[in-house]
């Protein structure tokens, strides 16, 4: 089956909405790409289509979204979430969802952004270059530190390391993800 990996257009949004509704348990997911893009905050949003006819069916979403990072001294540093992805059950360990976090990193290459995070599978994102967050001193705002497979989940790909600065336990860089992440039921 052949996969063209693209934007994301207005008419693929409603499947979309039934793809990422169907790849995971709650609405969540949904609502907030679609808190994202009413916000314009979907940074890159891309989809992985299988032409079938006249027409094309989306197998595969990636979004990526504002990131802030803050320093203990009050620094901020803008970065990239990624998430969502959603690959349709149909064509899942085929490679797709791969395949879209390539494309996806391969269109940030163009563009000034110097770190990635990821809240997925630590050995599925190593494959990527992704890092524990903390290994850097680096935390999410929502990790009370009380779940460490919460902490190893969160993770970074680190594109311009001199942008980057180290945090530590006691003086932690925190990340925190848009608004929308928290405004979803």
């Amino acid at each position: 089956m052949s996969v063209t990996i693209r934007t994301a257009r207005e008419g693929d949004y409603n499947e979309i909405d039934q793809l990422l509704r169907a790849a995971f348990p709650g609405p969540q997911e949904a609502q907030i790409v679609r808190i994202l893009r009413a916000a314009d905050a979907d940074s890159l949003e891309l989809v992985g289509a299988h032409a079938h006819g006249d027409h094309e069916h989306v197998l595969a979403h990636i979004l990526f979204s504002p990131v802030t990072a803050k320093t203990a001294a009050g620094v901020e540093l803008f970065g990239l979430g990624l998430g969502p992805l959603a690959v349709d059950g149909s064509v899942r360990r085929q490679g797709l969802g791969a395949a879209m976090v390539a494309a996806g990193l391969e269109h940030l290459k163009w563009l000034p952004v110097p770190f990635v995070v990821v809240l997925g599978s630590p050995k599925y994102y190593a494959q990527f270059g992704f890092v524990p967050a903390s290994a850097r001193g680096w935390r999410w705002d929502k990790d009370r530190g009380d779940d460490p497979d919460l902490t190893a989940a969160f993770q970074v790909l680190i594109r311009d390391e001199d942008r980057c600065p180290l945090g530590s336990h006691d003086a932690p860089v925190t990340l925190s993800y848009h608004p929308a992440f928290d405004m979803a039921e």
